[in-house]
Parts: C-alpha cells; structure tokens; sequence
C-alpha cells in the first residue's frame, strides 16, 4: 500500500465522521453504473447487474455528480458490510481511472491515490473491478457507506463527504439480453430492417448485433424463413468473441440453428456484434419474404437467458414512389439522392438497395435492371 492510500486511509477514519465545510466534492452524488460505456465515459444509470458464479467478475463505472470541475489526489469508496455481507462475497480487485490502485482493497473499502487529477462532468472517477469470492444469489445488493466515502479536495484541503444514496447495485436473475438485427453491411449497428430491390440468386448478409451481453458464455440463435424464397448459406461468429468456438449449423426445411461459444471464460463486455447469417435468394423469390429470428438464448454464468424475437424483410421490388412499379418517377426520385452516405442528414435506406450504407453506382444497376425487367414483363 502507497504512503498516500495510508494517509487516506487514516485520515477517513479520524475525520470521517467530521463534515467539509467548502470543498468542491462535499455532499455530490456518487454514482454507480454496471453498462461499461466507451470513449468519452457517460454514466447510463444502470444499477443491475446479472448473478454471479464463483470468480466472475463485475465491472462498476464510478461517477460524481453534480460536478463542473475538481481537483483530487485520492478518494476512499466503502461498501456496507454489515455482518461481512460484502466482504465473504466480493473481493476488491483494482481502481483505474483518473487515479489507479492495482493493488485493490481491503475487505469492504479501497483507497486511491496519487498526484492531483481533474475531474470534469460527467464526473467520471473510473472503473472499479469486483471479484465473486463465491456464487452471488439473486437480489444480492451492495452499496457505498456514508461518511466513510470520501473524496480529498486538493483545491481546498478539505475530505469531502460524497452523497451515496444511489451509489447502489443489485444482482438479478434472469436478466434478458437484446438482440438487434442489421441488414445494413457497413461498419457498426444501423438497425436495418428492411431492404428494397433484392435479386434473385443475391446472397443477403444479416447481421446480429447483442447488449447486455455481460458474463456471456455463449448463445444459441434459431432462424425460421421460407426455403421456397431463401437458402441458408454461411454463419461466422461475430466480433465479441477474441477467439469463437463453433458446432456447425442445424439446418431442416424451414430453419437453421447456430451456436457459438467462448472457452476463454465469460465475457466482460456489454454490446458487440455477435454474427453474421448469409441467406440466398431463390429462383422462385417474388415480391418479399421475412426471415425471423423466433429463438435467441444466451448462457450466462450458469444461467439460460433469452431474448425478444426479431425479423427483416427482404423485398424484391423497387419502387419509391408507391404504386409498385419501377419506373422514371423512381429513377428521378434516385437520382435526388445519389451519392448520399449513412452520414448524411436525412440517409433514406430505401435508396440504400445493396445495404452497403451508401446509395452509389451499384444501387443504380439495381434500379436499371428493375426498371428494364418491368418493359420486359409480359403484358
């Protein structure tokens, strides 16, 4: 332990009970969040957390509100351990943020500190690692103590109290996780749910992207589609995983069921992209066809959680301005919109009709050919 976490430590215990007059830090909201967010931090109020099996591990951001700007060179969160509730079943394993203890804690109390740190709204300190000593049960909570939370206020001199009303967490069972479904192949999550102006014999990408993915062992998705429309190519594993374990697909005449899996131990992250399913359009594809997402199961911990189904639709017509034929009317609505990107203020998708985010040359082709293809119709 450092000389400063030592001085930090002693001074909580002999002023702890002592109010601060004037620092900056005394009586703000400290808060804390188990939705570990990206850059720049932004505390997203989640106070839940999934049950934890014996040496899981739950990532807490740690905020102070209220807060415009302050200056600290150490601070001492304390969990309520009445009757070592927290210390049997939580070890404190480290601090990192705007100051970092490697070291961790000590029963139910960490200490951090270091030279002087500013911290600036949204008044993130940093992130705190917790490590289950033992399976956690549902409705478990914890949460920091009063008067022993403190911040030191390297402005003032003074050892602020912190207001920890909501400075809590709680461990639920069952807790569902989301799934999304993405017809959009551009980088990122677009949501994208429909496409206009598939061909026939066109292999479609679908990505699935997940949250609340925390302490995810590995999922199971089951599609259903019309084999009369759609042919189940290919399912790789999406980026959430460093290294995916995969069973090949379970495909019949109407379904397919994949899994992936990580051997690595379960995830600490909260979102991502969990795969990619690539379907072929068949020759008999007429006008639309959905496929659906009706199962969607993830192993967390030791727990089956399941997730809302969810669907996209494919449609083989293009037209924009909707009388269901492609002519002029939509070649010069399309070429009002050329060259627009997913950036673009008011991006409509329905001219997006490759799904690469950005409506081009290709989309185009796509458009001459439907165009050309209704002179050719028969009568």
């Amino acid at each position: 332990m450092c000389f400063v976490q030592l001085v930090l430590i002693l001074l909580t215990v002999v002023f702890g009970a002592q109010r601060a007059d004037a620092g900056l830090f005394s009586e703000k909201p400290i808060f804390l969040d188990t939705q570990v967010s990206g850059q720049p931090p932004a505390n997203d109020g989640r106070r839940t957390f999934p049950v934890l099996s014996k040496d899981d591990r739950v990532l807490i951001e740690v905020f102070v509100g209220g807060l415009a700007r302050g200056l600290t060179s150490g601070f001492t969160l304390a969990f309520v351990d009445d009757n070592l509730a927290f210390s049997m079943n939580f070890e404190i394993e480290k601090f990192e943020g705007v100051l970092t203890s490697e070291v961790g804690g000590r029963g139910a109390v960490i200490s951090v500190g270091g030279n002087p740190a500013s911290v600036r709204a949204p008044g993130y300190l940093g992130l705190l690692t917790l490590k289950a000593r033992r399976d956690i049960p549902g409705n478990t909570t914890i949460r920091l103590k009063q008067s022993v939370t403190t911040m030191f206020d390297s402005e003032t001199g003074d050892i602020d109290e912190l207001d920890v009303s909501s400075a809590e967490i709680r461990f639920v069972t069952g807790q569902a996780f989301e799934i999304t479904l993405d017809l959009d192949t551009s980088s990122g999550n677009q949501a994208r749910t429909v496409r206009n102006g598939v061909a026939i014999g066109e292999t479609v990408e679908v990505q699935v992207h997940g949250a609340a993915l925390d302490l995810m062992v590995g999922y199971i998705l089951r599609f259903d589609y019309d084999s009369t429309m759609v042919a189940f190519e290919s399912f790789l594993p999406g980026t959430v995983f460093s290294a995916a374990q995969t069973v090949s697909p379970e495909v019949t005449a109407r379904s397919v069921e994949v899994t992936a899996a990580t051997f690595g131990g379960a995830l600490n992250v909260s979102s991502g992209l969990l795969g990619r399913m690539f379907f072929t359009t068949q020759d008999s594809f007429v006008a639309s066809t959905t496929i659906r997402l009706n199962t969607a199961e993830m192993l967390r911990s030791s727990e089956f959680v399941s997730a809302i189904p969810r669907s996209v639709t494919l449609n083989g017509v293009v037209d924009f301005d909707g009388d269901n034929v492609p002519d002029f009317r939509d070649f010069l609505l399309f070429a009002a919109r050329f060259g627009e990107t997913t950036s673009s203020p008011d991006f409509d998708i329905r001219f997006d009709l490759d799904g690469d985010g950005s409506i081009g040359f290709t989309d185009f082709l796509i458009l001459s050919n439907a165009i050309e293809a209704t002179r050719e119709a028969p009568p």
